[in-house]
């Protein structure tokens, strides 16, 4: 039996949760989730790569960037550092103020050019996985048509790691 039902907004800690989920699903800011998700892999690929002594560029400052891959942790953390108490609140929270920084200019250039985390080569688009213990850039095949593995040519330089190629169920090891 139900006595009586009430209808409240939701506030603090539950409100937060409430758009990290929403935001995550899409449903509130699209694409957001996934430009975040972006952003903490490319500091986490610097660090990784400037620790490894790989990452050609001053690498000084990115101990103080953002830390992590989790979208959801990140997300909760700037809601709570914006202050997000309240329902009416959400409107005013810009997407913008919820990414985390971008790299410096001069590191993301090199990880631009040498260390992508996606090659696309318009007939194919691959994902790119670092294995720094092995010192092997492997390409997952995302999308496309290609059934041979890249010429080494069409590819970033990739400096210090050699280079897989998995596509079809098939990998080819390009050196």
């Amino acid at each position: 039996r139900v006595l009586g039902t009430e209808d409240r907004e939701l506030e603090g800690p539950r409100l937060r949760q409430a758009v990290v989920r929403l935001i995550l699903e899409g449903a509130l800011h699209p694409g957001l989730a996934t430009r975040i998700r972006d952003r903490l892999e490319a500091w986490a690929l610097a660090r990784r790569l400037g620790t490894a002594g790989l990452l050609r560029a001053d690498t000084s400052g990115l101990e103080e960037g953002p830390t992590g891959t989790d979208v959801a942790s990140h997300l909760q953390a700037r809601l709570e550092t914006l202050g997000l108490e309240a329902g009416e609140e959400v409107e005013l929270v810009d997407p913008e103020d919820l990414l985390p920084p971008g790299l410096p200019f001069w590191v993301q250039d090199v990880l631009d050019r040498d260390y992508p985390r996606r090659v696309d080569l318009h007939e194919a688009v691959y994902r790119v996985r670092y294995d720094l213990k092995t010192r092997r850039a492997v390409l997952f095949l995302e999308s496309g048509s290609r059934r041979a593995a890249p010429a080494r040519r069409l590819l970033p330089r990739f400096p210090g790691f050699k280079i897989s190629v998995e596509a079809n169920g098939t990998t080819f090891d390009l050196g």
